[in-house]
C-alpha cells in the first residue's frame, strides 16, 4: 500500500474532508448527519428484484423473488490453500394488507471459490431465487440476508400487488430485466435475472414475460420500447410472437451499450386477433465503476461541480452522449485513491454525500445545490452543531431585535466554522459566514 496520495485534479479541501472522514472517528454531532449507522454501514448488501406470474392453480398468483448478492459483500473463510467458502442465510417474510404472515421461507447457501482475489471481487455475484403461492392481492415482503459467519444482517422491505390472470382472456405478466435466457432441451426457456447489478461492457440484456391466453391466436404482434426519464423514447421496436399454448412465454432483446446509466420505463404491448395486453415497469440499468446511488449519470456530472475544475467540468458535459460515462469514468479513474481495485473511495464518499444532502437538505431547491448541502458535500459532517431552531426576540434592553433560526457548524480539525441562518422563517438556511467559500472549491 502507498504510503500517500496524490490528488494533482481534485479540489483541496474536499481532499482534506474526505481523509478527515475516513480516518478520524466522528463525534456525536457528526453521528446527527451520518447517512447511516454503524450498524447499517457493515450489513451485506444484496439486489433485489420480483415478479408476479400466474400460478399453477385456479385463482392462484406466484411471486418469484430473485436476490444478487455481490462476493466482496461477505465474509470468505480460508478451507485450503485454494478452497475460500462463505455462507449466508436469507429469511422472506410475505405479509398481507393486516400485518399477517401468510407465507414465508428461511434458507441457507454456500459459495466456494479458489482464490483469494475473488473474495473481494465487486464484479462477480451469487445469484439466488426463491417461490410464493399467493392469493391475488396487495402485500408486504420483508427480506433478510444474514452473513452465517459474521452474523452481520442486511434487510429490505417492499410491497407487492398480485394479479388475477384468469380474470382476462388476454394477460401477460411481469416484466423481468434479464442477463440471459437459457434454453434446456425441451425447449423450456429460463431467464437469468438482471436483478439491477451493475452491467458490464459486453452484457446483454433481455425483456422475459409470459403471455397467458384463453384463445386461439396463432401469433400475437408485440410492441415493446423504452423511456428515459424525461419521456422520450429511446428505443422502440416490434416483435411477432407465435402462440405455444395457455402460456407463451416470451424474451425480447433490449439495447444494451446504447444505454446510459439510469431509470428507464419499459412499456410492452401484446395483440391478438381480439385483445390486447399491456403492462410496463421501471427499470434500473447501473454500469460497472458507477454507485448505485447515482440513477442520472447527467445529472451526476453536474453535482461534480464542487470537485472537479470548471474546464474538466466542460470537457465532460461537452462531450457525446454515447462517450459521457467513458469521460465521467475517466475523471474518477485519475483520482482513484486506491487505482487497481474494484473499489474508488473517493468517488463512493462523495456521493454518497450527495445523497444524503438530498434528503436531509432539501427545500426550494435540491439538497445537494443548498448551502447546507455544498458544505456537507466538501467537508462531510461537522465535528460539532450549535441550533437554535426558532426566532426569538432579544427583548426591550436589546431592542427587541429578533434571532433567527440558525445553526453553527465547526470543523475542529481543519479549524473552520460554517454559520446558517433562516432568513426566510421556511427551514431554508443560507451560509452567513463565511460570505462565500468559492476559495475551497476552485
Amino acid at each position: 500500500m502507498k504510503n500517500s496520495v496524490k490528488w494533482p485534479r481534485v479540489k483541496k479541501y474536499w481532499i482534506i474532508g474526505l481523509f478527515l472522514l475516513l480516518s478520524a472517528s466522528l463525534a456525536q454531532a457528526q453521528a446527527e448527519l451520518s447517512e447511516t449507522n454503524e450498524s447499517d454501514k457493515i450489513a451485506p448488501f444484496f439486489y433485489l428484484d420480483m415478479a408476479n406470474f400466474r400460478g399453477e392453480r385456479p385463482n392462484e398468483s406466484r411471486l418469484e423473488i430473485y436476490l444478487k448478492i455481490m462476493y466482496d459483500d461477505l465474509q470468505f473463510v480460508k478451507l485450503a490453500p485454494d478452497s475460500f467458502r462463505a455462507a449466508y442465510e436469507v429469511s422472506v417474510v410475505v405479509l398481507d394488507e393486516d400485518d399477517f404472515q401468510v407465507n414465508g421461507k428461511i434458507w441457507r447457501d454456500s459459495i466456494f471459490v479458489k482464490d483469494f482475489e475473488t473474495t473481494n471481487s465487486r464484479q462477480l455475484f451469487h445469484a439466488d431465487q426463491a417461490s410464493f403461492a399467493l392469493a391475488p392481492g396487495k402485500y408486504r415482503i420483508n427480506v433478510g440476508l444474514m452473513d452465517a459467519d459474521t452474523r452481520r444482517t442486511g434487510s429490505r422491505k417492499t410491497s407487492m400487488i398480485m394479479r388475477d390472470f384468469g380474470s382476462a382472456k388476454l394477460a401477460m405478466s411481469d416484466v423481468l430485466i434479464a442477463d440471459a435466457v437459457s434454453v434446456d432441451s425441451s425447449g423450456n426457456l429460463t431467464p437469468h435475472p438482471q436483478v439491477t447489478a451493475p452491467r458490464q461492457e459486453k452484457s446483454q440484456l433481455f425483456a422475459f414475460f409470459e403471455i397467458y391466453d384463453k384463445g386461439s391466436d396463432k401469433e400475437y404482434k408485440v410492441s415493446y420500447a423504452l423511456k428515459n426519464p424525461k419521456g422520450d423514447k429511446v428505443f422502440k421496436k416490434d416483435a411477432v410472437v407465435r402462440h405455444t399454448g395457455q402460456i407463451t412465454p416470451v424474451v425480447l432483446e433490449l439495447p444494451n451499450a446504447t444505454l446510459a446509466h439510469g431509470v428507464y420505463l419499459i412499456q410492452i404491448e401484446v395483440k391478438g386477433d381480439k385483445q390486447t395486453a399491456l403492462t410496463e415497469r421501471e427499470i434500473t440499468l447501473h454500469w460497472v465503476g458507477i454507485p448505485t446511488n447515482i440513477v442520472d449519470l447527467d445529472q451526476a456530472i453536474e453535482q461534480m461541480r464542487y470537485i472537479a475544475k470548471k474546464e474538466g467540468m466542460k470537457k465532460i458535459m461537452s462531450a457525446p452522449p454515447e462517450k459521457r460515462r467513458e469521460a465521467f469514468l475517466k475523471f474518477w479513474q485519475e483520482n482513484d485513491p486506491t487505482p487497481g481495485t474494484d473499489t474508488n473511495e473517493l468517488m463512493d464518499e462523495y456521493y454518497a454525500r450527495v445523497n444524503y444532502a438530498n434528503v436531509h437538505f432539501r427545500g426550494m431547491r435540491e439538497g445537494w445545490r443548498t448551502d447546507m448541502g455544498m458544505v456537507y458535500i466538501i467537508f462531510g459532517p461537522p465535528s460539532d452543531i450549535e441550533r437554535n431552531p426558532f426566532n426569538r426576540s432579544t427583548g426591550a434592553l436589546f431592542g427587541g431585535r429578533t434571532v433567527k433560526a440558525y445553526e453553527i457548524w465547526n470543523y475542529y480539525n481543519i479549524n473552520r466554522q460554517f454559520i446558517f441562518v433562516d432568513e426566510t422563517g421556511y427551514a431554508e438556511y443560507r451560509l452567513a459566514y463565511p460570505l462565500s467559500i468559492e476559495q475551497y472549491i476552485r
